[in-house]
């Protein structure tokens, strides 16, 4: 007695035959119509190798005429990746195809620069620079490689880029700090004195932002969460929800209408007040870098200066 064969169902058959279309479809599709797609959804063969350091399969592809500035999804070209990992001969060979040393990623608009500089990675540097990566670039929040740069410590790259006409004194614009408070405040002492060396100002302060009078979405959230909790108390003791009081502007304004203190109480910025006015000696002791302090010091910083803020 043989087993009767089960028939594939109708649909299953049809979907089957339309993969198998498909599939043929795409295998005689030229590479050059199925580029722009892949182009579309943020990939890029170049900056895939470069990401997986494969230099050779780099040099592959812009010999076959990839285009060397495609960046991945987030803006990362072969140039941020080369940079980013200091390998300079990859690097140069993507400059001399033409890649930029201008492109910015779309999150935080960083150049390859900002990232070489931001790594440590002293090798790729000279030849962003040569490729003409703007020295004074800004990322999103206003940094710039020297900043960055000074962050991670890298003396070698600090004079670098002070040599090709870096701002020793540019601030960044969520802090207003120079290069000097990004070094101070992570007691990079090297970077502090390269940068204090070619005369970074010491006596500069950071900004001073007077945090009262600045609404914080927490203490927003809470004001609104206790006028509902005030409503719903009214319904739970079986009448109509209490009656909210005159409804300010904002629930912002509701806040301030009343004392802080005496009927409510004191919201978390309102008790720092004044925050900022820090010079790079004030950062360097707040860590307790002692060497990087003494370099402050010795360079003419003042060790009676107050802050403005905190």
């Amino acid at each position: 007695m043989t087993t009767p064969r089960m028939r594939r169902p109708a649909v299953l058959t049809a979907l089957v035959a339309l993969s198998s279309a498909l599939l043929q479809a795409q295998s005689t599709t030229p590479a050059a119509v199925r580029a722009p797609a892949a182009a579309a959804i943020g990939r890029s063969a170049v900056a895939d190798a470069a990401m997986a350091k494969d230099a050779v399969r780099v040099r592959q592809l812009l010999r076959s005429g990839a285009d060397p500035n495609a960046s991945q999804g987030d803006g990362m070209s072969a140039l941020h990746w080369a940079a980013m990992e200091g390998d300079a001969a990859m690097a140069e060979m993507l400059l001399v195809a033409g890649a930029s040393a201008q492109a910015t990623t779309r999150i935080g608009g960083f150049t390859p620069l900002h990232l070489a500089s931001q790594a440590g990675r002293a090798a790729a540097v000279p030849a962003l620079l040569k490729g003409g990566a703007p020295v004074n670039a800004r990322t999103s929040t206003g940094a710039t490689p020297l900043m960055l740069s000074a962050a991670a410590g890298n003396a070698d790259i600090v004079n670098a880029l002070a040599a090709a006409g870096a701002d020793l004194n540019l601030t960044e614009t969520a802090n207003g700090q120079t290069a000097l408070m990004f070094a101070a405040s992570l007691g990079r002492t090297e970077a502090v004195a390269a940068l204090v060396a070619r005369k970074a100002d010491v006596s500069m302060a950071s900004r001073v932002v007077d945090l009262s009078k600045v609404d914080v979405p927490e203490e927003v959230l809470q004001d609104q969460l206790r006028q509902e909790q005030g409503r719903n108390a009214g319904r739970a003791e079986g009448g109509a929800a209490r009656p909210a009081a005159a409804a300010p502007a904002t629930p912002a304004a509701s806040q301030s209408a009343r004392v802080a203190g005496i009927d409510r109480p004191y919201k978390y910025n309102e008790l720092i007040g004044n925050y900022g006015g820090l010079t790079a000696l004030h950062y360097a002791a707040r860590q307790g870098a002692f060497d990087t302090a003494r370099t402050l010091v010795e360079a003419g910083a003042d060790m009676n200066a107050r802050t403005a803020g905190d």
